[in-house]
């Protein structure tokens, strides 16, 4: 998560790429140091935000992170005091930077999604905005964005802080309820939606040109890296399942699976015609903050961490979002209602540019089952980290992360409530989905 305001709501931790920096406790200082923050930067922002005859009177950083927040990025807020109209004021930003320290063979992946987040901010997202705009609809929900710097090792990016419009994040150790969800897949609508409009009005330019570098496409050392690393993911779930016991079919079927998950991955993101749209990527409960009314009710929602924005099928970020972020019970008793919600939101956005929806709800529908293996393999991952405690979380992406994680996993079967029934929900829906007793793809 890129735009919080505690260290307990800093996550930014791209789980699935899968934790590609080496960070180490010296991350925070090497950050610093390699910083490009200057006091002309910061009078640059400060102007963006508040005018011209803003005058910068001083700053300084304001740690937000904690062990376990923050892997492949750093993140901090930047505390700005200044004049203006006589009087004295201050603000907050957010900055995330590149952890300059330590950086591992997959430092040039870092930088690369650096440049697509920047790219996002700076040329699409005002882009698909103005498709919304233009129709009377809201703006995408993104953090208001004030800089980017992407000199290669010294990347930088600065946006508004969040918290003071009342936003926080839910916490991960809880699944989203429905208010939540609904929210969320509202947005993610409108986001698909309008990129759709975005390739009709002004043609595929300037998609291919933001989102042409994929994490999955980079380089071949970092596709062996992931490929390694998603094998380990798959082992970890079935010496789970085998110390749960009664999941045998389940096992013979994962170590199948093995070998090929990274490749079943690809094969889900590929070109998937008229379901086609831009993606978040990374759509789960530590990239999204909401804002809620005064009696406790979340009435919006944010989208933060573009880092992985790329050209897929839109049930990539549903299965995604509805697989890592919510508990089985909520997301089975409301599937149906979520994928109403989803396709009646998109299609009020086509269609107040009278344009014909390019897929049907039962091709929809299908659609969304057809990809429930791209959130049921990062879900297997993902979910073990959601709900442990935060000094739990493994430290470091040395060699042994899988082996910290598999330990972590196995000592929350007896010591977690919540880590059982969310783990084996999984499981159980590829079942009666009949995704289970299929064949590899």
């Amino acid at each position: 998560m890129l735009i919080t305001a505690s260290s307990h709501q800093l996550s930014a931790i791209l789980w699935f790429v899968p934790l590609l920096m080496t960070v180490t406790a010296g991350c925070e200082e090497s950050a610093m140091q390699c910083s490009i923050l200057t006091n002309h930067l910061v009078q640059h922002v400060l102007e963006a935000d508040k005018g011209n005859n803003a005058t910068l009177t001083s700053w300084c950083f304001d740690d937000l992170t904690s062990d376990g927040d923050n892997y492949s990025t750093y993140v901090t807020s930047v505390k700005v005091a200044y004049s203006q109209g006589g009087a004295a004021l201050e603000t907050t930003y957010v900055a995330k930077l590149n952890p300059c320290g330590n950086v591992s063979k997959s430092g040039s992946l870092t930088s690369s999604m650096f440049e697509k987040e920047g790219q996002f901010y700076t040329k699409l997202e005002p882009a698909l905005s103005l498709e919304l705009t233009a129709l009377g609809h809201e703006s995408l929900r993104v953090p208001t964005f004030f800089y980017v710097s992407l000199d290669r090792g010294h990347e930088v990016m600065i946006m508004e802080n969040l918290q003071v419009h009342g936003f926080r994040m839910n916490d991960r150790k809880k699944g989203l309820d429905v208010i939540h969800a609904t929210l969320v897949i509202q947005e993610l609508a409108r986001l698909h939606a309008a990129s759709i409009l975005l390739k009709i009005n002004k043609g595929p330019e300037l998609l291919n040109e933001v989102l042409s570098k994929d994490w999955m496409n980079f380089d071949k050392t970092t596709h062996d890296f992931l490929k390694l690393k998603y094998s380990g993911h798959v082992d970890n779930a079935i010496v789970t399942l085998e110390k749960i016991g009664g999941y045998d079919k389940t096992v013979a079927w994962l170590r199948d699976l093995k070998p090929r998950a990274l490749e079943i991955l690809e094969d889900q993101a590929k070109d998937a015609g008229p379901f086609n749209v831009v993606s978040h990527g990374d759509c789960w409960n530590n990239n999204l903050l909401f804002r809620y009314n005064a009696e406790g009710k979340p009435v919006e929602v944010m989208l933060l961490d573009l880092q992985l924005i790329r050209q897929a099928s839109l049930a990539i970020d549903l299965n995604f979002f509805l697989y890592t972020s919510l508990d089985g019970h909520t997301r089975r008793s409301n599937i149906t209602s979520f994928l109403d919600t989803y396709y009646e939101c998109f299609k009020s956005v086509i269609e107040s540019a009278q344009r014909d929806m390019p897929f049907t709800q039962e091709a929809f529908k299908q659609e969304f089952v057809d990809k429930h293996l791209y959130g049921f393999l990062f879900a297997i991952f993902i979910i073990p980290l959601s709900v442990c405690r935060s000094d739990q979380l493994p430290k470091g992406l040395t060699d042994s992360f899988g082996k910290k994680q598999e330990n972590l996993m196995l000592d929350m079967l007896d010591s977690n409530p919540l880590f059982r029934p969310r783990f084996l929900a999984l499981f159980d829906e590829m079942m009666e989905d009949g995704i289970i007793t299929c064949s590899i793809p």
